[in-house]
C-alpha cells in the first residue's frame, strides 16, 4: 500500500489498482496539480474495503473520491464497487472507473455504475477534468 501524505485540509482520492507504477505517476501528478490532492494507492479491492474500515472506525475522514480499476487480482473492480455500494457510510462517494478493458460491458456499466469511466491508456487532462468535475461542481 502507498501512503498518502496526510494533509488534513486537501480532499482525499483513493486509487484501488493492481498496477503500482501507474498509481505511482497518477499519485504524484494529482499531489503535485494547481489543486493538489491527498493521494492514498491500494492494490485491490479487498485492500480498499479493509482501509476504508479502517479509516471509518479510527474516525478518519474518507476519501472524497475513489479511482477503481476493473481487473485486479484478489477482488476485482466490479466486487469492489458492490460491497462499497452495499455499505451506507461508502455508498455516496464517487468513483472513477477505468480500466484497459476495450469491451461494450466494460464501457457501458462502468459508466452505468460509476460517476464515471475512463479508457486505459488515457488522456491525463481528461482525467483530472473529470476528477475536477466531481470534487468541484458548479
Amino acid at each position: 500500500m502507498i501512503t498518502s501524505k496526510g494533509k488534513d485540509n486537501m480532499q482525499k482520492i483513493l486509487i484501488v489498482d493492481d498496477d503500482t507504477e501507474h498509481t505511482k505517476i497518477i499519485k504524484d501528478l494529482l499531489e503535485e496539480c494547481n489543486t493538489p490532492y491527498d493521494v492514498t494507492c491500494v492494490s485491490n479491492g479487498l485492500e480498499c474495503l479493509d482501509l476504508l474500515d479502517k479509516l471509518s472506525s479510527e474516525k478518519e475522514m474518507l476519501p472524497n473520491l475513489i479511482l477503481l480499476d476493473i481487473m485486479m487480482p484478489v477482488m476485482d473492480g466490479w466486487e469492489t464497487y458492490h460491497h462499497l455500494r452495499k455499505n451506507l457510510i461508502y455508498k455516496q462517494i464517487p468513483i472513477i472507473f477505468f480500466s484497459a478493458r476495450k469491451d461494450y460491458f466494460a464501457k457501458k456499466y462502468g459508466g452505468f455504475f460509476g460517476t464515471e469511466f475512463i479508457e486505459k491508456p488515457y488522456d491525463i487532462e481528461d482525467l483530472f477534468e473529470k476528477i475536477r468535475n466531481i470534487m468541484n461542481p458548479c
